[in-house]
């Protein structure tokens, strides 16, 4: 992630290498969405404002982030930063938004204002909903994992209910409704925690399992939204963790134990109005391998 300047935990560096590499892919991709792109007002040196401005140049005309906190927010809820949302778009977007959590989630995840954002992209002569995303992440410290399991669910029903507004007239208009896709970091870890496991992925190849809280929020999506969610990475390649088991051993103790290896939590679902049999979104999934 990029986090705000003069801010560098333990996991967090290398911030400018990492946004160069990430310029160099740009010209592969027309549409973008991004989470943890984090940016404080009135703070010097916005990288999310360099990213912003290295896409365009790039042919990225469009682009919708996160709400930015107000000084109230800041001085009094403790809120530094947004939510790290962006999309990047090379289409024009016609509509767009976003939504601040009122659940706004705890420990490090509570200095930001994490929420959604929603852009509607012409794309020729149709029309594309694209919402994107950031959950509470479940802290190694001593803390029930169902703590935070709790926030997400309450997260979830935010963002469904933003969904819903945000596409209101689209959906009564008369005509054929849009086409959605929604994505993010859901800090929904899709693949099952075995009984036992080594820290580092190895020994057991957990890949098939899914885990309870995943299940959770595919009814739930299923059960507030009006169209049927499609897991796309999982129909095209399965549960593809999102960190695979490590390729070297940790450069410090503290990151031995810091997160569960191997694990899913970012999604992209995609939904349409009008499912008929052989109609297929085709997605470049080569990068997630």
């Amino acid at each position: 992630n990029l986090l705000p300047r003069g801010y560098s935990p333990v996991g967090h560096r290398w911030k400018e290498e990492r946004l160069e590499e990430f310029f160099s892919h740009l010209d592969n991709f027309d549409i973008i969405a991004l989470q943890e792109v984090f940016s404080t007002p009135f703070w010097w040196g916005c990288r999310q404002k360099k990213l912003i401005s290295v896409a365009k140049e790039k042919g990225f005309n469009y682009y919708v982030r996160s709400p930015q906190p107000s000084w109230r927010q800041i001085i009094f809820q403790q809120r530094f930063t947004d939510g790290g949302l962006l999309i990047l778009s090379k289409f024009p977007i016609v509509e767009r938004g976003g939504v601040i959590f009122k659940q706004g989630g705890q420990n490090a995840d509570g200095l930001a204002c994490k929420g959604a954002i929603f852009a509607k992209i012409k794309i020729q002569k149709s029309h594309l909903y694209l919402f994107n995303s950031h959950l509470q992440a479940t802290h190694s410290e001593m803390v029930q994992n169902e703590h935070y399991s709790s926030i997400r669910s309450q997260q979830l029903l935010e963002l469904t209910k933003f969904m819903h507004e945000q596409t209101l007239s689209d959906r009564h208009s008369g005509v054929h409704a849009s086409p959605w896709i929604l994505t993010g970091d859901f800090n929904i870890d899709s693949i099952a925690q075995p009984a036992f496991a080594d820290e580092f992925g190895y020994i057991f190849n957990n890949h098939h399992l899914e885990s309870e809280e995943y299940i959770q929020m595919m009814e739930m999506l299923q059960r507030n939204l009006p169209y049927k969610p499609r897991d796309i990475l999982k129909e095209a390649l399965g549960h593809v963790p999102t960190r695979p088991p490590r390729l070297e051993f940790p450069s410090s103790f503290s990151l031995i134990f810091k997160h569960k290896y191997p694990q899913r939590l970012d999604y992209v679902f995609y939904m349409d109005p009008e499912i008929r049999l052989g109609h297929y979104l085709v997605i470049n999934t080569n990068s997630t391998k």
